[in-house]
């Protein structure tokens, strides 16, 4: 359980509440660029804040790890929820995939830990539901449009965000070309003209394979 600090109505004290932000920003930026394995004192010097303010918050650096994974899927949803809402479908899928492939970019390390089962226990497979029932309609809709093939599904458009993260769009790295050349490609690939189909030995389609 995290340790807080609170005043007598229980609500937290607005100091404590923005050192709780400081280090939770902290951490988001230390785990996504170094990966969980970073120790809290690394965190405490991002945050400009001693080592116990951390653990004031966060008992274990275990408990801030998780809270950092559960906020991460929070803006994942937000966003996903957020983009092109008023555009067709397609095109909303277009967008929704470069906001997925962008945040990823932004926490490489700490993505990369989730994938490998290496991050936060129980949340791992609870930000991996969450992320995949928010694409999952926008997956849908674009199928339903016939601008995404049928038989693809939102575990496959999220590793391929994942995959063309790898690239760092150009907030990363300055330079837009290799990153757009890439996203083009990997979209054109998930348009239904001149698909075929998918291996044999790649696994049933699943729950959230198009209906």
């Amino acid at each position: 359980m995290t340790v807080v600090e609170a005043d007598s109505g229980g609500r937290l004290r607005a100091d404590a509440e923005r050192n709780r932000a400081r280090v939770l920003d902290a951490a988001q930026v230390v785990f996504g660029r170094d990966g969980p394995s970073v120790g809290v004192d690394a965190i405490a010097c991002e945050a400009g804040v001693g080592v116990g303010t951390v653990y004031r918050r966060f008992p274990t650096k275990q408990d801030l790890l998780r809270a950092v994974i559960e906020r991460l899927g929070d803006q994942i949803v937000e966003e996903v929820a957020a983009t092109a809402t008023d555009a067709p479908p397609g095109e909303r899928f277009d967008a929704v995939f470069s906001t997925l492939a962008v945040r990823y970019a932004g926490s490489r390390a700490l993505v990369d830990a989730v994938n490998a089962d290496e991050a936060g226990a129980e949340e791992i497979p609870v930000f991996r539901a969450r992320v995949e029932r928010a694409l999952r309609p926008v997956v849908e809709a674009a199928q339903g449009a016939g601008a995404v093939r049928r038989d693809v599904r939102a575990t496959d458009v999220i590793g391929l965000a994942g995959a063309t993260s790898l690239l760092a769009p150009p907030h990363v790295t300055g330079d837009a070309g290799l990153w757009l050349r890439a996203r083009s490609v990997v979209l054109d690939g998930l348009r239904p003209d001149a698909a075929t189909p998918f291996p044999d030995d790649a696994g049933p389609a699943g729950p959230d394979a198009a209906r």
